[in-house]
């Protein structure tokens, strides 16, 4: 849509974070902390489900049994009315293509209507009521390989030397394609220098679980990558993910100097604050005095994890200032990392 035409002055505001938090641990700060996006929130209304219901027979996504097609997971705008009839509105999310850009993607009516239908349609929609359709919603059909014939390195088990990765492997998601990516360049990098394949299994992280379930399960409907999936999703966090795989990235090439660095530098930390609470071993009636919570008397002295479990490191340290005085200079970094 063209944000010119859109009146985003009667919309609730949907402000980013603040302050933004970087995905990498290598970032201190988000760059452009100070010129963040704003997007809006608008719904559908029964005009819209109306309109739309009239023109269902135009639809690409409906089977002839009138049953919605695509993937399950990202729906169409079509698939939802008939998904959720008692539905009576369905919320919009107005997001800028760009913090110069005129144009604004209406995240939650894709669809494959008519475009003078979709113009109908979205004009229905409080604060578009004038709004300029910029590019029609479209569907993309395409075939894809079952991913049973691959190895777990992603290579075809029929053609050596030939890896594939996304949609071509039944899946659907930016990050699902750009994991595999991530692992089929890999491995084929890895194959022409003759060398082993990388690959990460069930335990490592979630990128082998996607691989293990494609190359073994196969893919009945466009597969997602969700975290019931996993078996060992308790130890598969965003927060340890650099001291999971950073390692046996740097093995294969992956991982430049720096980030190894760092990364070494935290799982000493960590190691160093692991020892240090260990170490701090005092009885039931001693803890409590020291901490002000009520731990358990089972009359065996304990370290601090065992005995203070709800407690976080950080906290620990200023109980005991005077105890760990000569080993606390590491805590600050500890304390993003870990906590017993």
């Amino acid at each position: 849509l063209d944000a010119r035409t859109c009146d985003l002055s009667l919309l609730p505001e949907q402000h980013s974070d603040d302050p933004p938090v970087p995905f990498s641990y290598l970032n201190k700060r988000v760059a452009n902390e100070n010129s963040l996006a704003l997007c809006h929130l608008t719904y559908t209304n029964e005009q819209t489900h109306q309109i739309v219901r009239e023109n269902l027979h135009h639809s690409r996504f409906l089977g002839e049994e009138g049953e919605p097609h695509g993937p399950r997971y990202c729906p169409s705008f079509e698939a939802k009315l008939i998904r959720f009839p008692e539905r009576t509105r369905h919320q919009i999310w107005l997001e800028p293509e760009g913090l110069t850009s005129n144009v604004i993607y209406p995240a939650g009516i894709s669809n494959t209507l008519p475009e003078d239908v979709q113009v109908e349609m979205v004009r229905t929609i409080r604060g578009l009521e004038h709004a300029e359709m910029l590019y029609p919603g479209y569907a993309v059909a395409y075939d894809f390989v079952d991913p049973r014939q691959l190895t777990a390195s992603l290579q075809t088990k029929a053609l050596p030397g030939l890896f594939l990765a996304g949609q071509i492997n039944g899946t659907t998601g930016y990050e699902e394609a750009a994991a595999q990516g991530l692992m089929a360049g890999c491995n084929a990098a890895l194959w022409c220098k003759s060398q082993p394949p990388f690959v990460l299994d069930r335990a490592d992280g979630y990128i082998g679980v996607l691989i293990d379930d494609l190359i073994h399960q196969g893919a009945v409907e466009p597969y997602r990558m969700f975290t019931s999936r996993a078996e060992y999703r308790l130890s598969l966090r965003a927060d340890n993910a650099d001291t999971r795989l950073t390692r046996k990235g740097a093995a294969v090439g992956l991982v430049g100097s720096t980030r190894a660095a760092v990364t070494h530098d935290v799982q000493h930390a960590i190691e160093a604050g692991a020892d240090l609470l260990r170490d701090i071993v005092l009885s039931p009636s001693k803890w409590e005095a020291a901490v002000g919570v009520v731990v358990r008397r089972d009359g065996y002295a304990g370290p601090t994890w065992v005995c203070c479990g709800d407690i976080g490191v950080d906290q620990r340290h200023r109980s005991f200032d005077g105890v760990i005085c000569t080993r606390v200079a590491f805590l600050s970094c500890v304390t993003q990392q870990m906590t017993c």
